[in-house]
């Protein structure tokens, strides 16, 4: 090898396809780089900091009960497809608890309902009535059961804790805003439903998550 040279080969191609070796190169070392950095000091790991959230560190009492005092809380336009930014809350990331109550209608006693609130920014534990009625980590939409004994008559409870990492955060719903967040008995048409959009109490936990490193 001449003195000087480049340890990276030269382009070369693939099914008629210019490869550049060394951006290929560059993209791997960044993943690498990407899986192996450690969080914020600050908070520590992830696991560390969802520990906290969900032993309710921040708050006082009991935000998942349904006779919690929110009187106080504020309130926040919900859905909102393009997150929480989208309505006045710019570069906030963290745990925020959301709150809201409807009313069961009489033809739905005993029966059990579909919680449908469309896709949620990052991560949710989802209460009705104190009860965890669902839970998930991903970019699916969410439509849970909520079981008939946890129901009664008159104004019902749903709290939700949100887990926000980075980027957009919050109760998104869907993008199509013809499909809003509701809950109604498995099987009826749409004019069946509850409507759940509008102004839901709102408290942020903490905005201090660990740090995230996505994709570039």
């Amino acid at each position: 090898m001449k003195t000087g040279a480049s340890l990276i080969p030269k382009a070369f191609k693939i099914k008629g396809k210019l490869i550049w070796p060394g951006i290929v190169l560059q993209f791997l070392v960044i993943q690498i780089w990407a899986q192996t950095q450690p969080l914020k000091k600050n908070e520590g790991s992830k696991i560390n900091w969802v520990k906290n959230m969900r032993s309710l560190k921040g708050m006082k009492g009991d935000p998942s009960l349904e006779k919690y005092n929110d009187s106080s809380w504020k309130t926040m336009p919900v859905p909102s497809y393009d997150g929480w930014e989208a309505v006045g809350f710019l570069g906030l990331d963290g745990a925020v608890w959301f709150r809201r109550y409807f009313n069961l209608p009489v033809d739905w006693f005993y029966k059990n309902l579909v919680l449908d609130l469309g896709r949620v920014r990052d991560h949710d534990f989802t209460y009705v009535n104190g009860h965890l009625v669902g839970s998930m980590e991903s970019t699916e939409n969410r439509k849970y059961t909520i079981p008939a004994k946890y129901l009664k008559p008159g104004l019902n409870s749903i709290a939700i804790q949100v887990l926000n990492y980075f980027g957009k955060g919050g109760l998104a719903g869907y993008r199509d805003t013809t499909n809003t967040i509701n809950v109604y008995p498995a099987g009826v048409n749409e004019f069946g439903r509850v409507s759940l959009k509008g102004n839901w109490k709102y408290f942020i936990q903490n905005d201090k998550p660990p740090a995230q490193v996505s994709a570039p």
